[in-house]
């Protein structure tokens, strides 16, 4: 996403395997810094840092736990963003360029990152920052037309997208 020119939070470029790894990035990057599990989900394996001593602690933590919960121990590191709003788009697209837009969903409402309420459209989401959003994701196309074909493509699927952001 970030080579289609969408912003993404400062990370880590893949899995971290030592602590000192997890350190020069959050050297980096600055912190507060988020490790996170790359299998995860509902807030396992996930630990906030606001600094080295915290990033050191938190690292062998958040790798057992990941690896104890979903068999995989590989984590990455991103800024900490504390407060944000959390907005999935949802795109799918197939090897032979054709990408529709199916709108957005707000999943801001969580406990201990895990999602409990998903609404569609997002009430906090202005026209205007759907119609930017909506032009990152057309941008977007490039990446995914070198991507392998998925299992439900075919040509019925090359529709034209929608130029409305909703």
């Amino acid at each position: 996403m970030a080579a289609a020119g969408l912003p993404v939070v400062p990370g880590s470029e893949g899995t971290l395997d030592t602590v000192e790894q997890a350190l020069q990035t959050a050297d980096q990057i600055g912190y507060p810094v988020i490790i996170k599990a790359t299998a995860g989900g509902g807030g396992r394996g996930m630990r906030v840092a606001y600094d080295g001593k915290q990033l050191r602690a938190g690292f062998g933590i958040a790798q057992a736990e990941a690896g104890s919960a979903f068999g995989n121990h590989a984590v990455y590191l991103e800024k900490f963003i504390a407060r944000p709003r959390h907005i999935e788009f949802q795109l799918l697209g197939d090897a032979q360029g054709a990408l529709i837009h199916l709108g957005e969903r707000e999943c801001s409402v969580q406990r201990n990152h895990q999602k409990l309420i998903e609404e569609s459209p997002s009430p906090f989401l202005t026209p205007s920052g759907g119609a930017r959003s909506a032009t990152a994701w057309w941008r977007a196309r490039a990446p995914l037309a070198t991507a392998a074909p998925a299992p439900w493509s075919s040509s019925s699927t090359r529709t034209a997208p929608s130029t409305s952001w909703r």
